[in-house]
């Protein structure tokens, strides 16, 4: 009746997961619901707030090298609270549990943390050394960073007095994709780490879902008043299903049911069939473009639909929305 009376990390960590798991259900609702909860605890542990870490004149420098570690530890938990928040009130309309002015800590290390932390210094990669993966998590806080600044001017809202602040989030996007790791840069990558390490090609694709979703919904909104946003945002539209489609191609039967497979999909394919019905594109590349992008989503979504329930809903409504066009 009183709820958690202690919050602790790994309280927190479980609300993450079952907010994940939810999802992945198609449960947005009660998955935004569960990571409040996880918010909330995290910032009764204070986690969005910047730790001071210093030697003890009592303690080993192994002591003090783990309470560094573990420092690193909980800031890229905040992060990923933080950057599921922005993405979950941007894409379900919902407020933001988070205020970036309470927020004080300092990005973490883009790598990931040592098998033994107690005698490695926490410092940024070396050239030599394998790529993070953790990468693909800082850019999804960067991009939640310029979603709670979207938010906060309006940005995402239409009929917005300074369209300026539109193209200048969009420089931003595409800033943050050209000073990525070459590895992890969804144009014209380094490949030379993919086959040691075959999570990298995932990530890029999901780094590339990401940005060009965002991009994607800040356009949205302005599509019908400026032309240029309209081209921003089918653009954006047909990079998030080239992504989607190589991100599905990656992917094991048994993984079908990622949200992230269905969710951006949909939104996306909506967004190019609506766009074709309302102003067909004069350009017949384009067009036909618009047409192979939406034939092969409907095609993920019935090879996943009898393992996800939101991908038999997506097939369903893009394909009576492409027989419309």
């Amino acid at each position: 009746i009183v709820g958690t009376h202690d919050p602790t990390i790994t309280a927190t960590q479980n609300d993450l997961m079952r907010a994940l798991w939810l999802k992945n259900s198609s449960r947005g609702k009660e998955a935004w619901q569960v990571l409040g909860r996880a918010i909330r605890m995290a910032q009764g542990l204070g986690l969005h707030q910047q730790s001071k870490i210093s030697q003890n004149a009592n303690a080993s420098v192994e002591e003090t090298l783990s309470h560094l570690w573990y420092d690193e530890y909980k800031r890229k938990l905040w992060i990923k609270l933080f950057s599921w928040d922005s993405h979950m009130a941007f894409s379900l309309g919902q407020p933001r549990s988070i205020n970036t002015s309470d927020c004080t800590i300092i990005t973490p290390l883009d790598r990931d943390i040592p098998a033994d932390p107690a005698t490695t210094v926490p410092v940024a990669l070396f050239p030599h050394e394998p790529p993070s993966s953790f990468t693909p998590h800082l850019f999804q806080y960067a991009v939640g960073q310029q979603i709670h600044e979207s938010m906060s001017l309006g940005v995402h809202k239409p009929h917005l007095e300074d369209y300026s602040l539109v193209n200048t989030l969009q420089t931003r996007i595409r800033t943050l994709l050209s000073n990525l790791p070459p590895v992890h840069r969804p144009i014209n990558p380094d490949r030379s780490w993919d086959t040691s390490h075959p999570h990298i090609p995932k990530q890029r694709e999901q780094i590339s879902t990401a940005a060009n979703s965002f991009l994607m919904s800040l356009h949205r909104p302005h599509a019908k008043v400026h032309e240029a946003s309209r081209h921003a945002a089918i653009d954006a539209a047909l990079g998030t299903l080239d992504a989607q489609e190589r991100l599905f191609n990656l992917m094991a039967k048994q993984y079908y049911n990622i949200y992230a497979l269905s969710s951006y999909t949909i939104d996306a394919g909506i967004l190019l069939a609506v766009s074709t019905l309302e102003r067909p594109p004069s350009d017949l590349d384009t067009l036909h473009r618009i047409c192979h992008a939406i034939e092969k989503a409907i095609y993920r979504f019935d090879l996943a639909k009898d393992r996800v329930p939101l991908a038999h809903r997506g097939s369903l409504v893009l394909r009576l929305c492409y027989q419309k066009m």
